[in-house]
């Protein structure tokens, strides 16, 4: 059950660092 929830929550993490990331490179364009 932890190793479950320990995969969902790297997931969001990871989702959350993506969009980040799409978030500085958009603001540096603009």
């Amino acid at each position: 059950m932890s190793e479950i929830a320990l995969k969902f929550q790297l997931r969001w993490l990871v989702i959350i660092f993506c969009l980040s990331v799409w978030a500085a490179i958009a603001c540096w364009l603009v």
